[in-house]
């Protein structure tokens, strides 16, 4: 089996422009951002027709880690899962190994979300990476995608949830799930004694913090140069990411939710810079 990297994250927060640091100058890795993504772009004539049927087969929402792999992963489906991670692997290995790396990394919001457990008991020796990105700045992020949150994430009444709350709205799900992937995070370190390797997306144009993580993570490469700004938000036509004062105010109130002993385990949605 190759070496495998395995990412814990919300979600937009720097993943694909993580991943083409890796490709373009790692020299003994492989990275992919929320594999497996239809390989149909949406640009071209009946995309939606075929990128359709890609999810259904190859590129599904299960293989991908969200749809029913959330439902399975919450009702501990261990036979559902245990396939799941299983597929995952092999296709982590052929495609590394097609790539002649030694290590495949996954930059991926769904790991924690579904298959985070199976997945590290059959390969312990993977590394985690905690890829963060400023909670705010984050959920403002993901509202002007408008998207199902369902669909990509916890649902609020799931057995699982550790930040158990009730009545939010589709902003305050965004903040919900920071806290909660973070909870997931410190129960897998300690079930696991897990290293967790942290990384904040703020800092992915910042050289020396970049090539630490390169080492940390066993990287090698020859050289790294800073490149050009992504937003994915923005190459697929949404909105930038601007903090107005109607998204400060339901962030201070939604604060006010958060009971004292979720507050405690994590500090750092409170100041981030402490992080």
């Amino acid at each position: 089996m190759r070496k495998h990297i395995y990412t814990v994250c919300t979600g937009r927060c720097g993943q694909v422009s993580l991943s083409n640091y890796v490709n373009k100058f790692s020299t003994n890795a492989f990275a992919e951002a929320e594999p497996p993504m239809p390989k149909y772009k949406k640009s071209y004539i009946f995309s939606n027709l075929v990128r359709y049927l890609e999810r259904k087969t190859y590129a599904s929402d299960e293989l991908l880690g969200r749809g029913k792999a959330l439902i399975w992963h919450d009702n501990n489906d261990k036979v559902e899962i245990d396939k799941l991670c299983n597929k995952r692997i092999r296709r982590a290995n052929k495609i590394t190994e097609q790539n002649n790396k030694e290590i495949y990394f996954e930059i991926s919001k769904f790991f924690i979300r579904s298959y985070c457990e199976r997945t590290i008991q059959l390969n312990p020796s993977a590394k985690i990476l905690y890829l963060t990105r400023n909670p705010l700045a984050n959920a403002v992020s993901f509202f002007n995608r408008n998207k199902i949150f369902e669909k990509d994430n916890f649902d609020l009444d799931f057995k699982k949830n550790i930040f158990k709350i009730k009545n939010l709205d589709k902003f305050e799900k965004y903040l919900w799930v920071w806290i909660e992937i973070k909870l997931r995070l410190l129960e897998i370190k300690k079930k696991y004694n897990s290293e967790i390797i942290h990384f904040k997306s703020e800092n992915i144009n910042n050289i020396v913090l970049l090539k630490k993580l390169f080492e940390d993570l066993e990287l090698k490469y020859k050289e790294i140069t800073i490149q050009k700004k992504l937003n994915t938000n923005l190459s697929s036509g949404y909105s930038e990411t601007i903090i107005s004062d109607f998204f400060l105010s339901k962030f201070e109130n939604f604060k006010k939710k958060i009971p004292e002993k979720i507050k405690e385990k994590v500090p750092e949605f409170f100041d981030y810079d402490r992080l």
